[in-house]
């Protein structure tokens, strides 16, 4: 009895997912510009994209508008973004692509990103090293200007976070026989460490000195963020929120906001994130973390 096959490849899942993406959120897809998406010939889209997705996905093509193809999405879209917030990061990575290839993103509406105003941009070239020693799982030693001082230590990079306007690297530090305060000889713990205060890297990446990020607790512990709704909003803004927040603001007012998945490392910025929107021209406290 022969095994069965592995799901597709990424490329296959990539295609499928451009159909998707047009057949949904563009409300109509073509072979012709499916094939224009993924690098494709007409034929090729005709003949073996879209046959192999109704094939295995028989319930999801079942709609046609004007010579075009609609999805289905009531079980669901299976490759394509379904949110909105992943949409926008879909549309990012194509902007961002475009851009570094002076072309024109293929597909998306003209796209602003306003939290990248203010983003504080890191050196190019101590980004690179602490990009590259996460992925080869390497350490360097480098001079930061942290919030007590400046110091030098042993930096181990596990993630990479984007927090607003700025990124952070999370991983495990190890300042030995360096003043990181008055009375402080030196520290050795799992931080954030923000690449745009790097001075200088001192050692090239080393695997040796690595630290992974199995002992780092607050990373992997998952959460649940509970927050409630200011008292003190006005009723324009109550009014607001309970179309935005269906069912989750309260006619009387009152609501709660239960964040499910988020890790312990990163409850401090979810925590500011959620707490603060702008009405009009004015900075309001919204959900009050409990």
């Amino acid at each position: 009895m022969k095994k069965p096959k592995r799901d597709q490849t990424f490329a296959a899942k990539l295609e499928r997912a451009m159909l998707e993406y047009l057949a949904y959120w563009e409300a109509g897809m073509t072979a012709e510009r499916l094939a224009a998406l993924t690098c494709r010939s007409r034929e090729h889209a005709q003949r073996k994209i879209i046959p192999a997705y109704e094939k295995a996905h028989p319930q999801t093509l079942a709609q046609k508008w004007r010579g075009k193809t609609l999805a289905d999405a009531a079980e669901g879209l299976r490759y394509a973004p379904a949110l909105a917030t992943l949409l926008l990061d879909m549309l990012r990575g194509e902007q961002a692509l475009a851009s570094a290839m002076g072309e024109e993103p293929r597909f998306g509406p003209p796209f602003e990103d306003v939290a990248s105003f203010g983003f504080s941009e890191p050196d190019p070239d101590h980004f690179q090293m602490l990009y590259a020693a996460c992925i080869q799982r390497r350490a360097l030693r480098l001079h930061y200007v942290a919030k007590s001082g400046a110091m030098e230590c042993v930096f181990s990079p596990h993630a990479l976070v984007r927090d607003g306007s700025r990124l952070h690297f999370r991983g495990y530090a190890l300042a030995d026989n360096q003043k990181f305060g008055p009375n402080d000889p030196g520290f050795s713990q799992f931080v954030d460490l923000v690449p745009s205060r790097v001075t200088r890297v001192l050692e090239a990446p080393n695997a040796a000195n690595y630290v992974s990020s199995d002992g780092d607790y607050d990373w992997h512990e998952r959460e649940v963020l509970i927050f409630r709704l200011n008292p003190k909003l006005s009723s324009e803004i109550l009014g607001l929120l309970s179309v935005e927040y269906e069912g989750v603001v309260k006619p009387d007012g009152s609501g709660e906001l239960r964040l499910p998945d988020v890790r312990k490392a990163l409850s401090l910025y979810v925590r500011r994130n959620v707490r603060y929107r702008v009405f009009g021209k004015v900075m309001h406290e919204i959900w009050l973390p409990c």
